[in-house]
């Protein structure tokens, strides 16, 4: 495959409508209503490795941030590397419950199968354990529950196919059924993350046999983070709210000025080519990075549109086209994306690394005591760097750009 540049990604729409999808098929989701956030909500991720990594978790507040800013939405990452539901349930007092979470999202199951052929006691008790989470989070919370089906394990990228993991991915399938009938019978949400990985998979497999976005087999790399963000994104919220961008003119032949922007598209992780061919197969910009073109006062005709530095595009009113960002906002994005990656490790490194070390550690009693203790003062300092950190990208995100543009009509 060659790689395929960052710019090309950002991209603007400037079709009023917007088609719901990515155009490939869709896992079944339970639908309820479209889930629907609040200002100051704050949204609490509990799950293992998977969640500690926190690619998914990046993207899809990435997204949020971008269709909702003016809510100011919170994320606390609650995942522990090599955790199971029972090892959950022995942190949610401190992880979860303390947090005083709108939305908890659960990703549980990839170790509690064993990583063996399937096993009927180890189902047994990741449904036990797990029906404690969902009914302790249903009796202690007012957060909206979404129950999310372990992630695709991908066997060709175990070695010499690995004997011990024969069809764990079918494994982990039946897990996520048990997911989905928890959420039916506690009218939770739930989103299948595991067809959307191995379809996703199948497509890039298509140019490259050799291509992954699980490159251990159990750990969904960036693009992986991507896919899961999408499927997320799309079982869960309504049609994206559409952001203008009005460029003042009316029926001149020619105009110009300057347009003011804020930066309200967060590119995913896009350093890599897998990354980018993942961007265009599920059409992400498009979708989470929302640019609209106001330019229904032209009136009807062809116009020539330029938006600083970038190619001009003609513009035909009614009209379907797309629109190359300028490289200040190109920039813009990269500088925000940079910042976000950077918390992202930070949280990784200095807050759940720290929370993992605890596990396995005395008995379950002593760890729960610890748990409890371990956000108000162990780390207060990891959180006052997050914090600051956290301030600069808001303080990114909320400086306009002033963007020059020309609009040329060209025919009367």
């Amino acid at each position: 495959m060659k790689p395929i540049r960052r710019r090309s990604f950002l991209t603007a729409t400037l079709t009023l409508g917007l088609l719901w999808g990515s155009g490939h098929p869709v896992a079944a989701q339970i639908r309820t209503d479209p889930l629907e956030l609040k200002a100051r909500d704050r949204i609490v991720f509990l799950g293992d490795s998977i969640t500690h990594g926190g690619h998914y978790l990046a993207s899809f507040q990435n997204a949020l941030w971008c269709l909702m800013p003016e809510k100011n939405l919170s994320f606390f990452n609650a995942g522990v590397s090599g955790d199971v539901a029972a090892h959950a349930l022995e942190r949610l007092d401190a992880e979860v419950i303390a947090q005083k979470p709108n939305v908890v999202t659960i990703l549980l199951g990839m170790n509690d199968a064993g990583y063996q052929a399937f096993n009927e006691e180890l189902l047994a008790n990741y449904r036990r354990d797990m029906t404690a989470i969902v009914k302790r989070l249903r009796e202690e919370t007012e957060a909206k529950l979404v129950l999310l089906s372990p992630t695709y394990f991908d066997q060709q990228q175990v070695p010499d196919g690995g004997a011990d993991h024969l069809d764990y991915n079918g494994t982990l399938i039946r897990y996520g059924d048990v997911c989905r009938q928890l959420a039916e019978e506690y009218k939770c949400r739930f989103v299948d993350l595991n067809a959307p990985l191995l379809q996703a998979t199948e497509r890039l497999r298509i140019r490259d046999a050799d291509a992954t976005l699980v490159p251990d087999a159990v750990h969904p790399a960036e693009a992986g983070g991507m896919v899961m963000a999408h499927a997320m994104l799309t079982g869960l919220l309504g049609p994206p709210v559409k952001r203008a961008l009005k460029l003042q003119a009316s029926g001149k032949s020619a105009s110009s000025g300057q347009g003011e922007f804020k930066l309200r598209a967060i590119s995913p992780a896009w350093d890599n080519e897998t990354c980018s061919v993942i961007a265009a197969d599920l059409d992400w910009a498009d979708h989470w990075n929302p640019y609209y073109l106001q330019t229904s006062f032209l009136g009807r005709g062809r116009w020539k549109v330029w938006l600083g530095d970038a190619e001009p595009v003609v513009v035909e009113e009614p009209h379907e086209s797309k629109l190359v960002l300028p490289a200040s906002l190109v920039e813009r994005a990269a500088q925000v994306q940079t910042l976000v990656d950077r918390r992202r490790r930070m949280v990784w490194t200095d807050i759940r690394d720290e929370v993992w070390k605890i596990k396995g550690d005395g008995t379950p009693a002593s760890r729960k005591e610890r748990y409890a203790k371990i956000h108000p003062q162990n780390l207060k300092l990891a959180w006052v760097k997050i914090v600051a950190l956290n301030q600069e990208i808001a303080t990114l995100l909320a400086q306009p750009l002033v963007v020059p543009y020309r609009i040329e009509r060209l025919d009367d």
